[in-house]
């Protein structure tokens, strides 16, 4: 069997395979294909708010792959992905039940993060007004409700609301200006920890990077254990550019 179908941007999304029922449970075993030159043509159609981001991001995608979906279950094999510049290759699997799973195996050749960053948007003027005091009321209440709604770690407790088990590659990486070579990242995500028995970079401001640890208590504060961090440079000094604060040789 076979399903196509066109959408905005010039796409075009087809999908081909059989359908079976080994040991009476439903099994899609096929193909998928998908080619837009215009991202956000579609994700203006879905009704999807898209990053503030360069225009010229997110345009041209293909994408194809291996499938297999069950209930329970969906795999993807031969993963093929190109989007702008980039392309991502691999596997990986998502678990059907009530508390998700996902396993990746995955390389990326390319890819220059900095332009994938939001543009910030211009802030609009504060209007102030006064009460009978003369206080700044305003001012004073904004102040509270921003305090209350920014937390270091907002986001960080959705990580504890699904297992993951990861493996990337990133071949070349541009992040803040940066360039990073031989990016490498082992790490499993179960019930609000994370392992994280590799990340390395081969080569980062002419120094090596290798870490290790785990970082528990995601659902609240994270709290990092047996946490390593290893800097190996012939020169600081370019390291040192990079604002980064990280201890050498040494265990936290």
């Amino acid at each position: 069997s076979q399903f196509s179908a066109q959408l905005p941007g010039g796409s075009e999304v087809t999908l081909y395979g059989d359908l079976s029922t080994p040991k009476g449970a439903p099994q899609f075993l096929g193909n998928i294909e998908a080619h837009t030159n215009d991202l956000r043509k579609i994700t203006e159609w879905l009704g999807v708010k898209v990053p503030n981001i360069p225009k010229d991001r997110l345009r041209k995608v293909d994408f194809s792959s291996a499938i297999m979906l069950t209930p329970n279950k969906i795999q993807v094999q031969s993963l093929n992905l190109k989007f702008d510049s980039s392309r991502l290759m691999g596997a990986a699997t998502v678990a059907l039940r009530s508390r998700l799973g996902f396993g990746a195996n995955l390389t990326l050749d390319q890819i220059n993060a900095d332009a994938y960053i939001p543009i910030p948007s211009k802030s609009k003027p504060l209007i102030v007004s006064t009460n009978s005091k003369g206080d700044n009321a305003t001012a004073g209440k904004q102040n509270t409700k921003k305090a209350e709604s920014i937390s270091p770690f907002k986001g960080v407790s959705a990580l504890a609301g699904f297992d993951a088990n990861v493996l990337l590659k990133i071949k070349r990486l541009q992040l803040k200006g940066e360039q990073l070579k031989g990016v490498a990242i082992d790490a499993s995500l179960y019930d609000g920890s994370l392992d994280i028995r590799k990340f390395n970079v081969a080569q980062f401001a002419g120094a090596t990077l290798v870490t290790s640890g785990k970082i528990e208590g995601l659902r609240d504060i994270p709290i990092a254990q047996g946490l390593r961090v290893n800097i190996k440079s012939k020169n600081l000094t370019p390291v040192s550019y990079t604002h980064l604060t990280l201890p050498t040789n040494r265990e936290v």
